[in-house]
């Protein structure tokens, strides 16, 4: 299923519960995912998930989604990502 595809998700929590599961599911419907994670570690377990399946499709940034700093850096790794990618199609 593609139902997704073209469009990107900044999905907080990555690494566990709901989170986790929203990015799972994202994916496999062929969104690229920014998996924001406080904690990297527990990141990295969806994020290695999903390039399993699609090695362009996802990116882990850290984020604190209670500092507006920690945010506002995330999502421009993720614009930059997006921006420098659009011209191959792939994340």
């Amino acid at each position: 299923m593609n139902r997704l595809q073209g469009k990107v998700a900044f999905i907080t929590g990555a690494g566990a519960g709901i989170g986790r599961a929203t990015a799972l599911r994202y994916a496999a419907e062929g969104a690229q995912v920014i998996l924001a994670e406080l904690e990297p570690d527990r990141g990295e377990g969806t994020f290695a998930e999903i390039q399993a399946n699609n090695p362009d499709a996802a990116l882990l940034v850290t984020t604190d989604v209670t500092e507006e700093a920690s945010v506002e850096e995330a999502l421009q790794q993720a614009c930059s990502r997006v921006q420098n990618d659009s011209a191959t199609s792939t994340f």
